[in-house]
Parts: structure tokens; sequence; C-alpha cells
């Protein structure tokens, strides 16, 4: 009797481990298809830091067009214009390559103002982007006027903020004004230099070595204070600096400082346009 008892009880005793184990093994199975679904619905740390690191490319805009002056390296030229009554401007130019009129930011409406009668496809355009700043004490309205020397069939379309006009030489020197600026600060300012008939069918693509032996020059641009023209000592530097002589072989030549509209222009030259 004490021997079958000792059976159940060691049978009693398999049975519930037996049920114990199987109790684990469920749980541990439950565990596992938890942390597989877990796993299944996160990304690799490395993928995630790549989505939240990496940056959207930005959108590409008219600033990287052909047309537009490189913003990198010294300006083309720097004028420093100071005034008997201690007013100090400084105007920065740069300019953009020549290009073809239809490769240009110019409206077509508005070269065919200068290229009369019509755009016949000769014409090629050059960016000038100006920055004026205000270097003195007080504020002060900041404008500039400049003009093509020798005209060459040269024009100006000025970037004005209502409408781009085309402005010749023979309707005055073309001028713009930039608004009232405080004590060192900037405005800027674009246009264009047209060349009416730099492209002929001998020279459909004509290189900035061409173009540079046309000579093609314009003034200094000159500050305008408060609407009117000053005077006062104005310097220019730069590497499109100009110095043209009436006639060299005198002792002391006279002449004058122009801007070369195209970069392989001369940087002496003697033309008996030159004037002081």
């Amino acid at each position: 009797m004490h021997a079958v008892s000792s059976r159940l009880a060691r049978r009693r005793s398999l049975e519930g481990g037996s049920c114990l184990l199987a109790l684990m093994a469920i749980v541990l199975l439950a565990g596992c298809g938890s942390s597989a679904q877990q796993s299944a619905n996160v990304a690799p740390a490395s993928e995630q830091t790549t989505a939240t690191t990496t940056p959207a490319t930005p959108p590409t805009t008219a600033s990287t067009s052909a047309a537009t002056p490189s913003s990198s390296g010294p300006p083309s030229f720097v004028a420093h214009m100071t005034t008997q009554g201690g007013d100090q401007v400084r105007i920065e130019g740069r300019f953009g390559p020549a290009l073809a009129a239809s490769e240009s930011d110019v409206e077509e409406s508005v070269l065919g103002e200068c290229t009369p009668p019509a755009n016949d496809g000769r014409a090629m355009v050059i960016q000038l982007d100006v920055t004026a700043v205000l270097e003195s004490s007080l504020s002060a309205k900041v404008g500039f006027e400049t003009s093509a020397v020798p005209s060459n069939s040269m024009s100006f379309t000025m970037g004005y903020s209502q409408r781009a006009s085309c402005e010749r030489e023979e309707s005055g020197a073309p001028s713009a004004e930039l608004g009232t600026l405080q004590p060192h600060q900037s405005a800027s300012f674009t246009m264009w230099a047209v060349l009416a008939d730099a492209i002929t069918p001998n020279d459909p693509h004509p290189t900035e070595k061409t173009l540079g032996a046309q000579e093609l020059l314009m003034t200094v641009p000159k500050p305008r204070l408060n609407g009117e023209e000053v005077r006062g000592r104005l310097t220019v530097s730069g590497p499109r600096v100009v110095q043209c002589h009436v006639d060299d072989s005198a002792s002391e030549p006279v002449g004058a400082e122009y801007i070369a509209v195209v970069g392989d222009t001369p940087r002496t030259l003697v033309q008996p346009e030159c004037v002081g």
C-alpha cells in the first residue's frame, strides 16, 4: 500500500512538472512573437539617422541662371566717392558673361527697345549687378548714374522695380535711385549692357577676345545723393578698370578711367574720345 502511494505521488509530481514546462514554453513563444512583431515595425538605427539628418535639396531659382554674375572673388570694380560735406558712398559692380539675347534674363519686349526695330538675333547681353553702400554717419537717398563711352551700338537696360526699361544715350545718362540708406546700409540694383550688333553671320558665337577688341567701355558709376549728382573725390579700382589716354606721347597723358564691359579688354587704351 505504501509503495502504491509513493508511485502515485511521483506520477503527480511529474505531471505537474510537465504542465509547468508547457506553460513556460507558451509564455516564451508569446514573448518571441511580440519581439518579432516589434522588430518588424522599427527601422534599423542607421536608417533612422539617415532619414532625420539628410537635408532636403533646395529648389533651383532664377539666381542660378547662366547670366547671373558670380558672387565669389573680388568685384569687377569698386568706386569710392567722398564729397566735400563728408558723405561717403562705395559702389561695387559685378559683370556676368556675355550671352546671346535669347539666353539672358531680360524680357524680349524690353530688349526690342534697345535693338530697334525688332530683335534680330544679333544682340548680346551682359548682366551687371551694382551694390551701393553708404559709409558715412548720416542717412541719405542714394543712387548712381553711368553711360557708355564710346557708344559702339551699346545701350543699357535698367532693372527698375516697376518695369525694366532701355535707356539710350540720346535720352541722357542712365541712372537709378536705390532709396534712403542708413549709415553702413547697402542696396543693390541690376542692369544689363546690350550689344546690339555683336553677332554676325560670319561670327555667330563671338568670344570674349573678339568682343574685347571692340573696346566696349562705360563710365565709372557716379553716386547721386538726395536725387542730385554730387562732386567729390572719386577713386576706382578693380580688374575691369581701363586707363584711357588721349595721347600716350605726352609727358603727362591726359585721359580718364573707364570700366570694361567685357573682361578681355586691354587695360590701357589710346583713344581721342577719352575726356577728363
